[in-house]
């Protein structure tokens, strides 16, 4: 989880302290940010004693797709180390979601990821109309689970609900214009069994330089939730292009041991023209 947890994209298994208070009813937004076709690329970078290490990439794209006769964007995220980082922790995600495109919430939801011999298998199906989510899952670690049945449930959830990758895509559809600086942008996630009540902190505009050169970004601070991997807290950095792409140029955060960094190193197939690059 390490490396999707380097774009903010899931709260990890084992956190201390999830939080259940609902966010706003107000939820529903418009997507004019991202269209079928899109798809950029990050490489990860961990830190541990003052040597940067090469961990492995992760790849977002979008493309439309159409589910029980709403059209939908079916977003996706693998997330794969490198053969030479994987003597280290191995890991292999799979994450995708199905959000419907009038309101931008998910409806259905799939994880297939193995990190460090743990597996986990989910699939959520969100019901909006009752306010529950259908769940199956099977975690643990992989020599333990084979051959074993995912487990079925039920939840109730806050009506506004996200799931791990929906809740990046939805986002990037903030108006940011319309944000102070300071302000906290608040949502709900769905992982793991429980209800996350977080949200991501607008810190205002900044100019960063990465190998791809330097970019205009809106800068954003999202709470994390404390685990084994992080002390929780504000201590992740996001910045997403100040452009009407809004996609991650770059991903900072200290974990409990070493600095994990996630840096954008290809696009394509953009909405609109990108005009963040600075001079």
């Amino acid at each position: 989880m390490l490396i999707l947890a380097g774009l903010g994209l899931t709260i990890p298994r084992h956190a201390d302290n999830p939080i259940h208070e609902p966010a706003s009813s107000s939820c529903k937004l418009s997507n004019n940010v991202f269209a079928s076709g899109e798809k950029f690329v990050f490489k990860i970078y961990y830190n541990w004693t003052a040597v940067w290490l090469s961990a492995g990439e992760i790849s977002f794209t979008a493309k439309d797709a159409v589910v029980d006769g709403r059209p939908v964007h079916h977003v996706m995220a693998l997330g794969e180390t490198y053969k030479s980082y994987e003597w280290f922790y191995k890991v292999k995600d799979k994450y995708e979601s199905w959000i419907d495109k009038e309101t931008m919430l998910p409806i259905e939801f799939r994880r297939d990821a193995y990190e460090g011999g743990y597996v986990m298998k989910d699939e959520f199906r969100f019901d909006r109309n009752s306010n529950k989510v259908m769940v199956k899952e099977l975690h643990g670690y992989h020599d333990k689970i084979i051959g074993q049945p995912m487990k079925e449930s039920v939840r109730d959830i806050p009506s506004c609900t996200h799931d791990a990758l929906s809740a990046i895509y939805y986002l990037r559809c903030i108006d940011f214009s319309k944000v102070a600086e300071g302000e906290r942008i608040a949502f709900d996630v769905y992982i793991d069994g429980e209800v996350y009540h977080i949200y991501a902190r607008y810190m205002g505009k900044k100019t960063i330089k990465t190998r791809l050169g330097k970019f205009n970004t809106l800068w954003i601070k999202p709470l994390m939730i404390k685990n084994e991997y992080f002390d929780g807290g504000e201590q992740m950095n996001v910045y997403v292009t100040d452009d009407a792409n809004r996609i991650p140029v770059r991903v900072e955060t200290p974990l409990t041991v070493g600095t994990l960094k996630a840096d954008l190193i290809s696009y394509g197939g953009l909405k609109h023209p990108f005009t963040a690059r600075a001079n």
